[in-house]
Order: structure tokens, then sequence, then C-alpha cells
């Protein structure tokens, strides 16, 4: 079922992944909600038959607007909620080490590329239907002692954990849609955390951590009709700052936090394209591509003995203009979600 839920997710991305052919002239999509004109270049028209440069400018404007569509929903699975599944605050004291594993699940919305079709005469303004879809990428965590700071007066401050993360992602093939991981298939992440004020009966404990996660690095080969795209070496990672405030109460800690997502996206994107009457089908030259969104991202967390914690947290910031249009949320409105974690301490 994961890897339907996940290669789901994926055959829209790449679907999409011709977008990042325009993002040179997109500039930063962060104004408004509604494009007036297309941002993809228009090209001309080759004597009285349609151009492969207006059929590419439909495409990759429709590409653009799902990969925008798409991004936050997806990096948010990596991100969402605390740095590690350890809610508690620092762990401090060498020796002592915590470990586990979580997932953040996202109720999301994928828009259906059926129905749409492209049009060998530049950009036109189309609706896409959505459909609900739950995006959810499993992850393990590890934290390890390494400092346990300095009693100043009352309070204990400058604990230093560090932190270590990884995200698996099998091979496999549904459909047209094939994925394939080069190297290895987990993806590793690292990270800190800096005990500001260490929790007591009276004051609540504060920290701060970032953690950088990803995705193992693929190759996504999708068919669309008699055409094929393909998103060879694609990159996916995040960044997640986060500032924390904790409280003990009996058997269950509570705590809140606030902090900045930023997800980074890099690929080379081809296309092998079928002929068609009158038009060229060399398809596409290589093009080397990257796309960067900061989103703010707020959650508050309950761990149960240690062992158990559940979160429920939001996620916004921002405004992603499209040229084509949803039939449902927005692409920049607000994203809820929640993470359910198992973890296991142990150490002196």
């Amino acid at each position: 079922m994961s890897k339907l839920l996940f290669c789901g997710a994926v055959r829209t991305l790449v679907v999409v992944a011709v977008s990042f052919m325009c993002t040179a002239v997109a500039g930063s999509i962060v104004e408004a909600q509604v494009l007036d004109a297309p941002v993809c270049p228009a090209g001309g028209y080759i004597g009285r038959g349609p151009d492969p440069t207006k059929i590419a400018q439909d495409g990759c404007q429709k590409a653009l607007d799902l990969f925008q569509y798409l991004a936050p929903q997806l990096a948010l699975s990596l991100t969402g909620g605390n740095a590690t599944s350890r809610s508690g605050g620092t762990i401090g004291k060498p020796g002592r080490v915590a470990i586990g594993v979580r997932a953040t699940l996202v109720r999301g919305a994928l828009p259906q590329a059926t129905g749409v079709p492209l049009t060998p005469y530049g950009a036109q303004r189309s609706m896409f239907e959505t459909r609900t879809q739950v995006f959810a990428i499993p992850n393990a965590d590890l934290a390890v002692g390494l400092f346990n700071g300095f009693q100043v007066g009352p309070v204990r401050t400058a604990m230093v954990d560090a932190l270590a993360s990884a995200t698996y992602i099998p091979e496999f093939q549904i459909g047209d849609v094939s994925i394939t991981t080069s190297g290895s298939a987990f993806k590793f992440g690292l990270g800190a955390r800096l005990g500001i004020v260490q929790e007591t009966s009276r004051i609540p404990g504060v920290a701060a951590t970032i953690v950088r996660r990803g995705l193992p690095i693929m190759g996504v080969d999708v068919g669309a009709g008699l055409d094929t795209l393909h998103l060879r070496d694609l990159s996916f990672s995040t960044t997640a700052w986060r500032l924390v405030l904790t409280k003990r109460l009996g058997f269950i800690q509570v705590m809140t936090g606030a902090g900045i997502d930023k997800y980074n996206t890099r690929s080379v994107i081809e296309a092998t394209v079928a002929y068609r009457p009158d038009v060229s089908t060399d398809g596409f030259v290589p093009l080397a591509v990257t796309q960067t969104l900061k989103r703010t991202n707020v959650f508050v967390d309950l761990e149960i003995l240690r062992v158990v914690s559940i979160s429920v947290g939001r996620s916004s910031g921002g405004e992603i203009r499209t040229f084509n249009q949803v039939n449902g949320p927005r692409a920049d409105d607000p994203r809820m979600y929640s993470t359910a974690a198992f973890s296991y301490h142990f150490g002196r």
C-alpha cells in the first residue's frame, strides 16, 4: 500500500517534471495566486502545422503549475513535526541514546491529469480536478547525547545532541511508472539539537534544532500515452529549523514548537516524444533544473511513557502563482498533518 501511495505521488510529480524547463524564466513564485499570462516561452509556428515549441509551452506551463501544487505536500511528509521521534528536550549527557521510527501523514490533494489534453498552439488555461491523497514516508531517527551543558543558577543550559535520520525508497514498477535508485536506496540525514534551558519541575525546557533530510537519488520514467517523460538524478532534500518548548506532566510530556522548512529539488529533465504529423519529434535537450521553497511549521506533540508520541501540526506560508487552476484547495493553502512515532531510550 505504501508503494502505491508513493507511486501515485511520484507519477504525478514526474508527469509534471517538464515544469523545470521553465523554472529559469518563471523566477520566484511567491507573489500572487493566479498568473495573467504563462511564464513558459511561446516559441513560434512552423509553416501552417503545429510547432513542437508550442506543444512544449502548454506542457511546460501545466507541468510547472502541477509541480508547484505538489511540492509543499511531498516535502511536508519529511519535515512535519519535531526534529526526531523523541519529543522531549535534549539528551545532553554523553552515553545516552534515543532511537525511533516515525511517519508523517499529510492529507493532501492530488491533481488529475486525465482529461486535460495538451494543445499544439501554446499554453491554454485549464482546470484540474483533484482527489484526496495521503502522503506518507517513514523515517528512522537517532539522537546521541554529546555535551551535558553548564549549570547557571537554577537551570542547566548549552546541552548538545547529535541527530541522524534514514529514509528508504525501494525500486519498483507499477503500471507505466518505473522507479529506480542511483546507488543506495537509503538517504541519511544529519542535524543537531541545542538545549537552551533544561526542563525543571517549575521551568519548561527550551531547545533549538536543525535537521537536513532527503530522499535517495532516483531515476523515474513515466509513460504519457506514446510519449515518455524522464526525470534523471532527482535529488529531493529538506532543511528544518525548530524552536521547541517542553513540559512533563506525570507520564505525559507536552511539547509545542515552531520553525521554518526549506525544500530543495534538483534534477535533469528529458522527454521522448512520439511521432506526430507535421511536428518535429526529436525530443528535448536534457536540462538541469532546481527549485527552492520555504514554509513555516507549527505543531503540538504528546509523548507518552517516553515511548509513543503523537503530534498534529500545520504548514503554511507564501503565495504560489499558477496559470492553470485546480478544483480543490489552492497550492499555497495551509496543510494539516499528523505524526506517529515510537522511540526507545537507553544509556547512563
